[in-house]
């Protein structure tokens, strides 16, 4: 019997089929990287701007960037992996980009169907808010006719400074309004008693008048639903996921959501304060709500408006 150990080896050959598959399988892993598209490697990056309104929305001493809408915000892109670039200016100067497309989203904008025609919201309501007349410590005002005359602090691009224009136009109460960029100036004018009156909105008052001499008056006026905001027609999705982010949040009362609303608006944190809801809208005893019918037809203002410098 041969042995076997003895016979010639027997030559290996490779399928040519099997080597060529193993090249291309090792030329794909090495170009993967080279040809995967970077967008899809890279998080959802959003230019998001802001403004000064606290508690909403507002940049703190320190230059970081806070507010009930802000927390949460962040706890939405923290879920979806979103990257935020926060773009700082006057309300009106982000308006304006929001408008022309320049940012992508910006939060803590009033609700109106005037606004809607340049510029797309969430169908949830963050926050309820509403108008308020202040006035400067030494002057007591408790009707809306005691404005005749007055000189009046109001925010550029306001929706309380539009419908109070239209709405003592209808009155035939005749004033001046002074412009600024600010609520914060209002108050500092009202301090001065460069002006008498003043229009801020309730949540901004709230947080802000112990640090100034103000007095808040009983009128209150222009009750407004706050949400996000986006370009006309170019961001749905992220509206969309805002919104689905909203109604899980509101069912949930440990929420990040209801966080937001204990930590910028409540003082005793131990108690829970729901959003306000226009539908359930309860108002502060004393004060006095001006409601303006829908049908009256108000002819363009014609008051004097100074450029706000002083």
């Amino acid at each position: 019997m041969p042995d076997s150990s003895l016979q010639p080896a027997r030559s290996r050959r490779f399928n040519p089929e099997l080597l060529s598959c193993l090249f291309l399988l090792v030329t794909a892993f090495l170009l993967f990287p080279l040809l995967w598209p970077s967008h899809l490697n890279a998080k959802t990056t959003l230019k998001v701007g802001v403004y000064n309104n606290e508690p909403t929305i507002f940049v703190n001493k320190s230059g970081v960037v806070q507010g009930l809408f802000i927390d949460i915000l962040e706890d939405i892109a923290m879920q979806e992996d979103w990257k935020i670039e926060y773009v700082v200016g006057h309300f009106s100067e982000m308006f304006d980009g929001l408008k022309a497309g320049t940012i992508d989203l910006l939060p803590a904008v009033a609700y109106s169907k005037e606004r809607e025609t340049f510029v797309d919201f969430t169908n949830g309501t963050v926050i309820a808010n509403w108008g308020e007349i202040y006035s400067s410590s030494n002057l007591k005002i408790t009707s809306i006719t005691e404005l005749e005359g007055q000189k009046i602090a109001v925010k550029q691009g306001d929706i309380h400074f539009s419908f109070l224009e239209k709405m003592l136009q209808s009155f035939n109460i005749s004033c001046r309004f002074i412009e600024t960029d600010e609520y914060d100036t209002i108050f500092e004018m009202l301090e001065a008693n460069y002006v008498n009156i003043g229009v801020v909105n309730r949540l901004f008052g709230n947080d802000k008048k112990s640090e100034y001499r103000v007095q808040d008056t009983p009128i209150i006026f222009n009750p407004i639903e706050m949400r996000f905001a986006a370009p006309k027609r170019k961001n749905e999705a992220l509206l969309n996921t805002i919104d689905v982010y909203l109604t899980a949040a509101k069912a949930d009362q440990n929420s990040a959501y209801y966080q937001a609303i204990n930590r910028w608006l409540v003082i005793n944190t131990q108690k829970k304060l729901p959003p306000l809801d226009l539908a359930t809208f309860s108002w502060r005893s004393g004060h006095r709500f001006i409601p303006l019918n829908s049908n009256i037809a108000f002819p363009k203002p014609s008051q004097e408006k100074d450029s706000g410098a002083f």
